[in-house]
């Protein structure tokens, strides 16, 4: 049952005459919230407060027992049940005939141990019985004696009765009664000190602060499983210097606030350095006790949630200044219950939550200690209190006492266990210590750690440092050769019925030198690089080993590749020399006669050093465009020698090679093995897909050692093969997450030692290790603590050290960085940084996100650039991979992020059997009884293997589209048009199951698609209902009701389809508007193409579109005085080649001849290898720049075939040309009859302000609006029903009449013409304008400008029986709709993709594509990635100077915050202009004067 709307149900009641009983009350706001909680569960016990005291001494316990009944008697809140009247009213009442529950125990026969431990569970039991608010008192006393002299005072009292304060007035009336002094009565009553009563202003202040609701505040720690049961709850400590609570008054005294507000700014800089969170609520403890109340008993409490908004860039005095205006108005509104509170900004919550856990994830307070009875011969001690339930994950209370001051942390054990809460009260401490002395420090720099803990995490970041002289590669495998030249060094088993290549070290170690004398011959030498391109091989070691040995780098080069990347990487790298098995046996066939004996540096082209390149190893990049890493021969052999020592693989092992040459995990393989004298054991190539191959290999000859990725690990162990693996003694894994299940999976097949590795290829092979021991359970495996002489750092953005337990970039130092990214200077300098901590050293930037256990292991949690939030949560995917794992049914899975088209990102599940068919239903349910629902994925498959890259890792990109699942329980549709719009919902959304209830927007629909929606109603059900409805009534069931209420009604518009075409066709009303002079200049678009780029199929792809697309062709012409399109035949157009360097882009647009065509000109600028630049520019009468993006796409599409195929696409022809669209066009102006000049007349009396093009020069300013208050105003817009878009007309609107510009105000409104699916793929110009004209008059509040700018755009996009995309057009013939207009609005409400692959090898990222608007001033809004918004003020350099334009941009970003927080300001007082003159010109231009000027 709500409380809350019972109070306004009672409040809307009429006044029937006083009925209440006689001692019935009603509840303050705080004893609701407590009834509430215990009525809805019973059972609970978490509002059972302890407070103990041990008492020493001559106790009488018969004057303690009376004592205790005096002071029950006093206070009638401990004599008061609860009960409920028949209106459903929860009410109070004193009791006179219950008496004090009271019970005594004696232990004195028990041994003290077992006194104490009976003790415990007495005191346990008290604990764990709840309370009936109804049938009992709210007081329950036990007296526990210990021994002669020792008693346990234990009062267990529920909190509907008792706050912190009431524990000390106790207290003290106890030592009154109890030392034979009378009580005297209360002087008031508790039923008469609720306090001053909550107003509609406190609700709408809590409403206003708190809408849109912060992101959820992630924690360091685990994330909370669910259903687990409930919360266990620790309390820790720790002592807080008495000289810094001094410090606090003094800056408190100097701020002119309190110490509060101080000790809370510190929390929130704290939490701010740990979760990064820069929007969060903290839930404050806020007593509503008033000054006559000071002695009563009973709960006065109530929390505030005080939001607060650190960055990393203020000082400390500047958020501790904002913080306490917001701590001040948080206080001055703090009578309202928190129940109230919570109804108001989240009015969904189901009472199975508690609502304050949704709001708030931490909380702060201070409080003054619970004082101690002092009874005649008494000694009495504290001995426990508090609550034994936490309401949110972490609190932290100040306890303010005289003799101990000291932070008490109450924390969710399950989240965030001891050591880290521990860590995080001294790091409290300390940063309270630093911003004391310096409060003008930045927050982002505040000293967290102190001299001694920095050096302690300074150390848990590098592995044992041992020193020793830099090596090569060479003088390792040479010091083996010299050690057991006559050991087996390589063994290359042969096929069926034929021998074994066997080499041993001095065979080896002969080839290689005689091959090597051969390269020299060549002019091979140091930090020449040689492409060696044979597969894994004897011949493959002898080769590089002889490259090394003549000074040279290898570039390794799997034949396996395709002919297109490995043209790539001989392009790219530029090796002096490459070697295939025929240019091998060839060379090795010359050097037959020549020494075999070591090379010295007399012998070779330039002496061969430590420094020297060793090896190149391309990566994959972020582009999709390979890069090549360069590492020294000092790098990979301080990384052999580290490793070695620290892992006991020996020259007994033998490894068998099972990673691809062109992986540097190869250089494990290999080298490893042969610097320590083990045996390597190559296989054919493509083994690891033949298991019984393996097999017969690791028995036949004694494989000790294999390396792998996890996800290759996870399938050998769901083969039964496996298990006759038994010589396998070290497994390494590598490369991905380890999963917890697999690991124990391992250790139930091999009797063998799992090592964990991380490490970039940047770093060389590993820079990280862990050997694996006991159960890992459900989660992934840590990937450790540094290998030797490496330095791993997890640093925050300002490069500052995390915590343990926290979030930070993983920085990798030592002497194993390679050199750098091979001819990538500039990407080089922007990966490797210099070394904060050890001057003129360098880090590796790893882009990878990790955070350190209090084991000191390294917790590995993905890319930071693919971190994924959904709902506001980081996700890492590990985590829910595992949970998905520890499915008996699930023999393999990966967890990927996936973008929906609406509802944004999602995590889509790919599951492999492990036998048999699999439930995904049943794999979600188990799921769910771990993760929090936030992180079960939304979309799954099932997969016969998961795919592998030719390194294998997880191919992504060969992963299927997985299908949407539908979650939570849902009313299904029940009615016919409830069943069809649900359909037309699933369509929309891409959702299998939609419910009833199901709202428009809570699926993820906004503006846009509430377009598309009206669209499809219409031709689904053939009504017409207006473009509000979806704001109006989102849900299917609203909408159904509505559309059965509407009669069905022709349109009378005609249908877009292919249709006969005329001997002419006319121009288009777009197209007439751009030959009257509406040419703002040409549509443009340009992408930067990264990758191997064959410029003959990109030619014939141009070819191709142009063929497609009839309009691109097109050209207007004049016959009898009338324009039409006319399409010219002759020669396609060539990309015009450029070669430039980047500086030099973008190039003049070129020029257009109208009457020759064509009117899209592609140009094609080389900026460098396998680096392009593609620029589309089109004349507006051809295309628009969403016309440029589907000619790209298409582009792709054509290039992929003519690449693979060598021929044109095979595809179909458009279901409608640009030809259709204008004989469409020109039916429908035709049909819209009295509508389209309705339109026209809401445009009657603006005066002609002759917009400028865009083309002119032009002044900009601008600004970002952050994602926090990006979220409030779209809050604020639906609480009118409007979308963002109207809120921002209804801004500049308001900004205008401010700025002297009149009470009628007509803004333009861009149109893509596009809103109904047919047109959405059509290539021409569609893009249009509207004129918005929106009514100041009257002074209206600024939530009025913003409904009535709703109302205006209703009234030009809705109502009306055709489509306005079809006519805007038309509404102004001959001229552009922004000559009548003040400014231009545009909105961009998606970020539209800018980035895709042309071909597997090509990467395309989008650098320019934003439209024109023809305006002398336009306000251009567009969606940031990170969910904010950039804001951008143009205007035309002739009519305003730059002052002007930055003074623009200043007043709207102040009016968008005051649209928000003081929606009921009259718009004449929005803008504060601080005396600055607007001078309007005739024409429209603007000039803003400040004072003095």
């Amino acid at each position: 049952m709500s409380i809350i709307a019972n109070d306004a149900n009672r409040a809307a009641r009429p006044d029937e005459g006083d009925r209440t009983p006689p001692n019935r009350y009603p509840l303050s706001s705080g004893q609701r919230r407590a009834w509430f909680l215990q009525t809805r569960d019973p059972g609970d016990t978490a509002l059972n407060l302890p407070v103990g005291y041990r008492l020493q001494g001559s106790l009488d316990s018969e004057r303690l027992r009376a004592a205790v009944q005096s002071v029950t008697d006093r206070h009638e809140i401990l004599r008061t049940t609860y009960g409920l009247d028949s209106d459903g009213e929860p009410y109070q009442q004193v009791r006179t005939d219950l008496l004090l529950p009271w019970q005594e125990h004696d232990l004195r026969d028990l041994a003290a141990e077992p006194a104490r431990r009976r003790a415990e569970v007495l005191t346990r039991r008290a604990l764990a019985r709840p309370f009936d608010p109804a049938a009992e008192t709210p007081l329950r006393v036990t007296l526990i004696r210990l021994a002669a002299s020792e008693y346990l005072l234990l009062l267990v009292v529920h909190t509907i009765a008792w706050d912190d304060e009431s524990a000390s007035i106790f207290a003290a009336e106890l030592s009154v009664a109890y030392n034979d002094t009378t009580l005297a009565p209360p002087p008031v009553r508790f039923i008469e000190q609720f306090g001053e009563a909550a107003g509609g202003d406190d609700r709408e202040y809590w409403r206003q602060s708190l809408t849109p609701l912060p992101e959820a505040l992630e924690l360091p720690g685990r994330p909370a499983p669910r259903g687990a049961g409930p919360a266990t709850v620790e309390h820790t400590s720790r002592p807080l210097p008495a000289t810094l609570l001094d410090l606090a008054r003094e800056a408190a005294a100097g701020a002119g606030t309190d110490e509060t507000t101080v000790l809370l700014a510190a929390f929130a800089a704290l939490v701010h350095r740990y979760t990064g969170a820069d929007d969060f609520l903290v839930a404050v403890p806020a007593s509503t006790r008033g000054l006559r109340a000071a002695g009563v008993i009973g709960y006065f409490g109530n929390t505030v949630l005080i939001r607060a908004t650190p960055r990393p860039e203020q000082s400390f005095a500047e958020f501790h200044a904002g913080l306490a205006a917001t701590v001040a108005g948080g206080r001055a509104h703090r009578r309202i219950g928190i129940d109230e509170v919570v109804h108001a900004v989240n009015p969904d919550r189901t009472g199975a939550r508690d609502g304050l856990a949704q709001l708030a994830r931490i909380g702060f307070g201070i409080r003054e200690p619970i004082a101690v009875p002092e009874l005649a011969g008494v000694r009495a001690t504290l001995e426990t209190s508090g609550s034994p339930d936490a309401p949110v994950p972490l609190r932290i209370t100040v306890v303010l006492d005289r003799d101990r001051p000291r932070l008490v942390a109450d924390h969710r054990s399950e989240q965030l266990d001891r050591p880290l809460v521990e860590q995080l009260l001294g790091h409290y401490v300390q940063l309270l210590d630093s911003v004391l002395h310096d409060p003008g420090a930045r927050i982002g720099e505040l000293d967290l750690f102190g001299h001694r803990d920095r050096a302690a995490l300074l150390a848990r970041s590098h592995g044992a440092l041992v020193p020793h002289a830099p090596a090569t590669l060479v003088a390792l495998v040479e010091e083996r050769v010299a050690a057991a030249g006559d050991d087996a060094a390589v063994v290359a088993p042969a096929a069926a019925g034929g021998a074994d290549l066997e080499l041993s070290y001095r065979e080896l170690n002969g080839r290689a030198n005689r091959l090597a004398r051969e390269l020299v011959a060549q002019g091979i030498g140091t930090d020449d690089l040689v492409a060696v391109r044979i597969a894994n091989s004897a011949e493959f070691v002898v080769a590089v080993l002889a490259v090394l040995k003549a000074g040279a780098a290898y570039l390794p080069i799997d034949p396996a590749y395709p002919e297109q990347r490995i043209d790539f990487l001989d392009r790219d790298a530029r090796p002096r020399l490459v070697l295939g098995r025929a240019e091998l046996a060839a060379a090795e066939e010359r050097a037959a006669g020549l020494p075999g004996h070591d090379l010295s540096d007399i012998e070779r082209v330039r002496p061969l050093r430590p420094g020297n390149l060793a090896y190149v190893i391309y990566t994959s990049g972020s582009t999709g465009t390979p890069k090549g890493v360069g590492v020294a021969h000092a790098a990979i052999a301080e990384h052999l020698r580290g490793f070695g020592a620290e892992w006991d693989m020996t020259a007994q092992d033998r490894l068998l090679q099972s990673s691809s040459v062109s992986f540097d995990a190869s250089l494990l393989d290999i080298f490893l093995t042969l610097s320590l004298g083990a045996c390597l054991v190559i296989p054919k190539p493509d083994a690891l897909r033949d298991i019984p191959y393996i097999s017969e290999l690791i028995g036949r000859y004694g494989v000790t050692v294999l390396h792998m990725v996890p996800s290759l690990l996870s399938t050998f162990l769901m083969l039964p093969e496996v298990t006759e693996w038994r010589a396998l003694r070290r497994v390494p894994v590598g490369g991905e997450a380890l999963l917890g299940e697999v690991a124990d999976r391992f250790a139930r097949v091999f009797d063998a030692e799992l090592r964990n590795h991380y490490g970039p290829t940047e770093a060389v092979v590993s820079a990280t290790h862990l050997t694996v021991r006991g159960p890992q359970g459900a989660g992934v495996v840590p990937v450790g603590v540094p290998n030797r002489n490496v330095y791993v750092y997890l640093l925050d953005n300002r490069l500052q050290l995390v915590p343990d337990g926290v979030l930070g970039e993983i920085y990798l130092g030592g002497a194993q960085l390679a050199r750098g990214y091979l001819h990538r200077a500039g990407l080089t300098a922007e990966r490797f940084v210099a070394d904060p901590f050890h001057p003129g050293q360098r880090l590796y930037r790893t882009g990878d996100l990790a955070r350190r256990n209090s084991r000191g292991e390294i917790e590995f949690a993905g890319r930071a650039d693919e971190q994924v939030k959904v709902r506001g949560h980081r996700i890492e995917s590990g985590e829910v991979q595992a949970a998905l794992s520890a499915h008996p049914g699930v023999g393999a899975c990966a967890v990927v992020a996936f973008q929906e088209p609406v509802t944004g990102t999602g995590l889509a599940a790919y599951l492999v059997p492990a036998a048999g068919a699999l439930d995904v239903a049943e794999v979600r349910a188990f799921a769910a009884k771990s993760l929090p629902d936030y992180m079960l994925p939304t979309a799954w498959a099932v997969l016969a293997e998961i795919p592998l890259t030719e390194h294998g890792k997880l191919d992504k990109r060969a992963l299927p589209e997985p299908r949407r699942f539908a979650t939570g329980e849902r009313r299904p549709p029940s009615t016919p048009t409830e069943i069809r719009l649900a359909e037309l919902f699933g369509a929309l959304f891409g959702c299998a199951e939609i419910g009833a209830d199901d709202s428009f927007f809570e699926l993820g629909g906004h503006s846009l698609l509430a377009n598309r929606l009206i669209l499809l109603i219409r031709e689904e059900f053939g009504v017409e209902i207006d473009v509000r409805a979806p704001f109006d009534t989102p849900t299917v069931a609203g909408l159904a009701a509505l559309v059965d209420a509407t009669p069905v009604t022709a349109t009378g518009r005609p249908e877009l389809d292919r249709r006969p075409r005329p001997e002419r066709i006319p121009l288009s009303y777009n197209q007439r508007a751009v030959l009257a002079g509406g040419d703002i200049g040409p549509a443009r678009l340009v992408a930067h193409l990264d990758g191997p780029l064959d410029r003959d199929a990109l030619t014939a792809a141009v070819h191709d579109v142009f063929e497609r697309y009839e309009i691109l062709r097109t050209v207007p012409a004049t016959a009898d005085d009338e324009w039409y399109q006319a399409v010219r035949p002759g020669p396609l157009p060539d990309p015009a080649v450029i070669e430039v360097v980047e500086q030099q882009w973008p190039r003049p647009a070129p020029r257009f001849d109208r009457a020759a065509g064509p009117l899209l000109h592609p140009r094609l600028g080389i900026l460098g290898p396998d680096q392009h630049v593609l620029e589309l520019t089109a004349d507006r009468l051809v295309a628009d720049e969403r016309s440029l993006r589907i000619v790209l796409t298409d582009l792709a599409t054509a290039y992929r075939s003519r690449v693979g195929n060598g021929s044109a696409p095979r595809w179909s022809g458009p279901a409608v040309d640009y030809a259709d669209y204008t004989l469409w066009q020109s039916a429908v102006v035709e049909s819209a009859g009295p509508q389209l000049e309705q339109l026209r007349a809401g445009l009657r009396g603006l005066p002609d302000l002759s917009a400028s093009p865009v083309a002119v020069p032009a002044r900009s300013a601008e600004f970002t609006v952050p994602s926090a208050l990006r979220r409030r105003l779209r809050a604020h817009a639906e609480t009118v029903g409007a979308s963002e878009y109207m809120l921002y007309q209804a801004v500049v609107a308001a900004l205008m009449h401010a700025l002297g510009a009149g009470v009628d105000i007509a803004l333009g409104a861009p149109l893509s013409g596009r809103a109904d699916s047919a047109v959405s793929e059509v290539v021409g110009p569609l893009s249009a304008a509207v004129v918005l004209r929106h009514d100041l008059s009257g002074d209206p509040a600024l939530r009025a400008v913003l409904d009535r700018a709703r109302g205006t755009a209703f009234g030009v996009y809705g109502g009306h029986d055709m489509l306005i995309d079809g006519v805007a057009a038309a509404v102004c013939p001959g001229r552009s709709p922004y000559d009548l207009c003040r400014a231009v609005v545009d909105f961009g409400e998606l970020c539209p993709p800018q980035q895709f692959w042309l071909d597997d090898e090509v990467a395309a990222r989008i650098t320019d594509s934003a439209p024109g608007i023809a305006h002398r001033l336009a306000f251009a809004f567009g969606s940031a990635g990170d969910g904010g918004l950039h804001a951008t003020v143009r205007a035309e350099a002739a009519r305003h100077d730059q002052q002007t334009v930055e003074l623009l941009a200043r007043y709207l970003e102040e009016l968008l915050t005051t649209f928000v927080e003081s929606p009921d300001l009259p718009v004449s007082e929005a803008v504060a202009l601080d005396a600055t003159r607007a001078l309007w010109t005739a024409d429209g231009g603007l000039s803003l004067q400040p004072p003095g000027s």
